[in-house]
């Protein structure tokens, strides 16, 4: 779902926050990126792993 939507469905996102399914992935929308979907693939990754692996600057 696009970043906008889901800034305007935080707590129906925040319901399935610790569920499996369905898989919530925010895509910046026509009006642009606000790094809401970024910084949610970088949390998840982080939890999961138990280090930013991804966008480390090591």
């Amino acid at each position: 779902m696009t970043e906008a939507l889901a800034a305007s469905l935080p707590h129906t996102i925040a319901k399935f926050k610790e569920s499996l399914l369905p898989s919530i992935i925010l895509i910046p929308g026509i009006s642009g990126n606000t790094g809401a979907g970024i910084e949610n693939v970088k949390k998840s990754v982080k939890q999961a792993v138990g280090s930013d692996i991804l966008f480390s600057n090591n």
